[in-house]
């Protein structure tokens, strides 16, 4: 729960999504919860067959749930850095100059970007990460 959580943090941008996808996420938390205890049969004590089953199940999902994610992830990285022309960063986040990037700036290089941009108060609004110019997903 905590990696997850820290996921949410890193790579969601924007207020509003990121307290969607921490709901989301808390509520699935919380429905593994409340159904996991009834895969516990007292029939089947002291194996409990059903509950182990169903445990392995669960830990062999989230291991192909968690390799999509980062082939996904990476698919689109690259796929941004080539429409957007530059190399994002994870680290910086992004930014929005007033939706396009400086003129001046070098491609490929988005720690001058930064620096140079002229953000404005709408810059820090509720934007998206798909909104946002050199936001890449952390992996």
């Amino acid at each position: 729960m905590p990696l997850n959580m820290s996921l949410v943090q890193s790579n969601y941008r924007g207020v509003t999504e990121r307290m969607t996808i921490t709901a989301m996420l808390f509520v699935a938390y919380c429905t593994g919860n409340i159904a996991g205890p009834h895969f516990f049969r007292c029939g089947e004590a002291p194996h409990y067959s059903t509950a182990l089953s169903t445990i392995m199940i669960c830990y062999a999902l989230m291991v192909v749930l968690a390799l999509t994610l980062r082939f996904y992830l990476q698919w689109f990285n690259a796929k941004r850095s080539r429409e957007e022309g530059i190399e994002g960063s994870a680290r910086l986040g992004g930014m929005v100059p007033d939706g396009k990037l400086p003129e001046t700036v070098e491609k490929n290089d988005v720690a001058a970007t930064v620096a140079d941009a002229q953000l404005a108060a709408l810059d820090y609004a509720d934007f998206t990460d798909w909104e946002v110019v050199g936001f890449r997903y952390r992996m």
